[in-house]
Order: C-alpha cells, then sequence, then structure tokens
C-alpha cells in the first residue's frame, strides 16, 4: 500500500509541477501585464516601469516561477489584478464554503437517488424503469456538465417563466441566496441550490 501511494505521489508531483508551469507561463506570457501597459500611451515611461518592478516582471522567467511556487506553497496566492489588490487567498475562502456545501448535497442526493433507481432496475430488469434509467445514465455520461448547466438555467430562469406566465424565474439561476436576504433561510438557499445540484447530480447518479 505504501508503495503504491509512493509511486502515484511519484508521477502526480511532476504533473502537477508541469501543469503549474504552464499555466504561469500562459498568463504571464500570453496576457503579460508589461505588453498591456506597453500598448497603453497614456502611461508613463516611469509609471510603466514602476509597476513592472512592483510585479516582479524584471526578473528572469525562471526566477519568477520560482518565487511564485515557494509563495503558493507557504499559502501566499498574492493580489487580485481584478479585484483592486485584495488578497486572495480570503476570497478563494470565503468561495470554498459554498462550493462544499454544494459538492455534499449533490453527492448526497445522487446517491439516494442512484440507490434507489438502481435497486428498482436490478429487481425488474428490462421493465420500463430499467430502460428509462439505462437512457438516463448514458445520457448523463456523455452530456459535458456546462452544458447541461446552461440549458437548466435557460429552461428553468427563462424559457418556463414565459411558458407560464410568470413573472419571475422559475429557480433562481446565479447566486447562493437572494439579494436583500437576512439571515439564514432554508428554502430559499435550496432555491438556489437547485439548478447546481441537478446540474452535477446527473453524471453522479449515472455512476451510482
Amino acid at each position: 500500500m505504501i508503495r503504491y501511494a509512493a509511486g502515484r505521489l511519484a508521477v502526480t508531483v511532476p504533473i502537477l509541477l508541469a501543469i503549474s508551469f504552464a499555466t504561469f507561463w500562459a498568463a504571464g506570457e500570453i496576457s503579460s501585464p508589461a505588453a498591456q501597459l506597453t500598448l497603453n500611451p497614456r502611461i508613463s515611461p516611469e509609471a510603466r516601469r514602476a509597476y513592472i518592478e512592483s510585479l516582479g516582471l524584471e526578473e528572469p522567467f525562471g526566477v519568477r516561477y520560482l518565487t511564485w511556487l515557494g509563495n503558493f506553497v507557504t499559502g501566499d496566492l498574492g493580489t487580485s489584478l481584478v479585484r483592486n489588490g485584495q488578497e486572495v487567498w480570503p476570497l478563494v475562502r470565503s468561495a470554498m464554503a459554498n462550493t462544499l456545501l454544494l459538492i455534499v448535497v449533490a453527492m448526497a442526493f445522487s446517491l439516494a437517488v442512484g440507490l434507489v433507481v438502481g435497486t428498482l432496475s436490478a429487481l425488474r430488469p428490462g421493465s420500463v424503469i430499467d430502460r428509462a434509467s439505462t437512457t438516463v445514465s448514458f445520457l448523463g455520461i456523455s452530456i459535458p456538465v456546462f452544458w447541461l448547466g446552461l440549458m437548466l438555467q435557460l429552461m428553468f430562469g427563462l424559457y418556463l417563466a414565459e411558458w407560464l406566465r410568470l413573472g419571475a424565474p422559475l429557480l433562481p439561476t446565479a447566486g447562493i441566496y437572494s439579494p436583500g436576504q437576512q439571515g439564514f433561510d432554508l428554502l430559499d438557499r435550496a432555491g438556489h441550490l437547485a439548478l447546481p445540484v441537478m446540474a452535477l447530480s446527473l453524471q453522479l447518479i449515472a455512476a451510482y
């Protein structure tokens, strides 16, 4: 067991390093802040040079990558260029709780539905339930989650509201709670989780 884990670790670490290297290179070379500043004639050379030095872009690529990697493994994710210089880690941490909640709810829902449908299909092979669950399983495996999520947003947020002549979307299509919501509202939170859980659960139910 230890030998297997060590072997997997020996393979995983180089792959993660290669991915981080490629991502760092793409972020720095394809959308280089220095290049964007050069193309902006309204920025003076002095301001451009000061900004480049503040980001450490005057250093060689290898030095910049090793500096970033060292900061990353110690928990320093830097600051956000699109959030007015806010620290990245608090932004990630604030979204992590909602992500974990979504994963737990989706897995619990998928396990419950998958076990019930799988048991009924096993008890009645060749029945309507068996054939329908097999078809849905193939669809769940083949449909990309991001595409299914977009279709669910259009269906429950736009089309059904128009067909049923509702004044609002049938289910919320964004956010984790309604704007202006005070305190914890279970029904409101469940409504916002419904579409993401449906999008994630289809593949999980097919697997179960």
